[in-house]
């Protein structure tokens, strides 16, 4: 099988029940992960059909929101929409959310932005932003974007590569695309295996790296691509995907440190460069003068 990110042969790396997060869902579902020699990244063997997203993502899929999830999102989303703004110097940016879910990110944002989410299914969230349901890689959208995100979508996708091909024609001259994803490097995933919290099989179809993440955004056409902090996001990953380590016993006491340094998920983000300046006719043969 050939890796999601790069498209390099892969092998067999490790098998893993059904689980999401720290919860064990099906011990007798057995998914195989393969790894990429080249960028590192892991690869589910497994080719969805269509009747596969409808199967794996249950109405229990999204968590009940309670205060603590309601406080870490209101801080991940913050520090992200901080990100986002440093970037652009307009008063107005055009926003697509790609694979928006419940649409809590699309509500936390000011009205500097002009808000849109796809999904395969529309949130009950408020009228002020505009939904579309569909498949992103086949959906015609009126028009094109200032800005992409897409937190913790891309690992769900069959073709991550042909995705980000997709999505660079969505996005205008000068846009940024802004993506999280879990990572196959990660302390996390490297010592807790089958454990790692972002493992989320089957519906986690690639595990990225940062250098598989990078080798896709700059074959799709992007640029400029940085990788930003993550410490903030889900406090206790680390904590459950050492769980069965023996090295939790050295980890576990330092573990601030270990979270802040060891980055457990991908943030990345990549521009679209600007359209290049057409040359003036009149110079074409040269400057020769009149007669």
């Amino acid at each position: 099988m050939r890796c999601r990110l790069c498209h390099h042969h892969t092998r067999n790396y490790i098998n893993a029940p059904e689980t999401h997060g720290r919860r064990l869902i099906n011990r007798s579902n057995n998914y195989q992960y393969n790894i990429c020699p080249h960028c590192n990244s892991l690869t589910l063997d497994l080719s969805p059909d269509d009747n596969f997203y409808r199967q794996a993502y249950d109405k229990n899929y999204y968590p009940t929101l309670n205060f603590s999830i309601k406080i870490l999102n209101f801080i991940s989303f913050s520090l992200k929409e901080l990100i986002i703004i440093n970037y652009f110097n307009k008063k107005q940016i055009s926003l697509l959310d790609v694979g928006c879910g419940d649409g809590l990110f699309l509500e936390s944002l000011n009205h500097r932005f002009h808000t849109h989410g796809i999904d395969f299914h529309k949130p009950k969230i408020s009228h002020r932003h505009r939904l579309f349901r569909g498949n992103i890689e086949h959906f015609k959208f009126p028009y094109t974007f200032d800005c992409l995100t897409l937190w913790h979508s891309l690992e769900h996708l069959p073709q991550p590569h042909k995705t980000l091909k997709r999505l660079f024609s969505l996005l205008n001259p000068d846009g940024r695309i802004f993506i999280t994803t879990p990572s196959a490097t990660s302390l996390g995933c490297t010592l807790g295996r089958q454990h790692y919290f972002h493992l989320d099989p089957p519906r986690h179809l690639s595990i990225p790296s940062s250098d598989g993440l990078a080798i896709a955004l700059s074959e799709s056409g992007f640029t400029d691509i940085k990788f930003h902090p993550t410490f903030y996001e889900y406090p206790l990953d680390l904590f459950w995907s050492l769980r069965s380590s023996p090295l939790k016993y050295f980890i576990y006491p330092l573990y601030p440190f270990f979270k802040l340094l060891n980055r457990q998920t991908i943030f990345v983000s990549a521009k679209k460069p600007p359209k290049p300046t057409s040359k003036n006719p009149s110079h074409k043969n040269g400057n020769r003068g009149t007669f």
